[in-house]
């Protein structure tokens, strides 16, 4: 309702007891804090208001982490096999590669040189499709007008009508390597079975 017909709701003459102010970035709440501070009023930013549930949002991340983990962990298994499959299919170009005078050490590059572009080519289609999505959700948002997510998570912040994504850079940049390091791992398995062939068995396999 309107802040007149509130007041004389509430009989509060032309006093408000709280003002809520909605900024359109959470980093500027310290400054503008700063700026409103004055003697008889209590300034508090979302920080203040909600600190169990700041606990709460750090300790979460704990689990995500985990899941990070569990994700990378699959990763490396589907990536090991994939890559030992194909060694199972290369038998007879290992065989004639190393009939040729290509030493183990050599054959073991050449998989792992492989391995290190699929990774990379994945990593960077990957973080593209990724972006996309997060620009999507960026620019467009998720709409709560609709739902009241004051009453779901807190009374004491403000909300908008729409929820916005944002890009985290850093976190991709660094699970983007982690993923190809352990996709690299991976490999190395795959490649020294490659290498266990003797030519003249390798030559032989159907």
């Amino acid at each position: 309702m309107p802040l007149a017909k509130a007041q004389a709701f509430t009989r509060a003459g032309e006093r408000a007891s709280a003002v809520v102010v909605l900024l359109h970035d959470q980093k500027d709440a310290d400054t503008v804090a700063s700026a409103l501070r004055a003697p008889g009023l209590d300034v508090l930013t979302w920080r203040d208001l909600n600190q169990l549930m700041l606990q709460a949002m750090e300790s979460s991340m704990g689990m995500l982490y985990m899941f990070y983990l569990i994700v990378l962990a699959i990763v490396a298994v589907v990536v090991a096999n994939t890559l030992l499959m194909s060694v199972f299919e290369r038998t007879r170009e290992m065989g004639i590669l190393a009939a040729l005078g290509m030493k183990g050490r050599q054959i073991m590059a050449m998989f792992l040189m492989e391995s290190a572009t699929l990774g990379a080519l994945g990593v960077i289609l990957g973080v593209l499709l990724g972006s996309l999505g997060v620009y999507y959700m960026a620019t467009e948002g998720i709409y709560l007008g609709d739902i009241d997510v004051a009453e779901m998570v807190s009374a004491d912040i403000a909300y908008g009508e729409t929820m916005y994504a944002r890009f985290q850079w850093a976190d991709t940049a660094v699970l983007s390597v982690v993923c190809w390091i352990i996709m690299l791992l991976a490999s190395l398995y795959p490649a020294w079975f490659a290498t266990r062939k003797e030519p003249i068995d390798a030559l032989r396999a159907l």
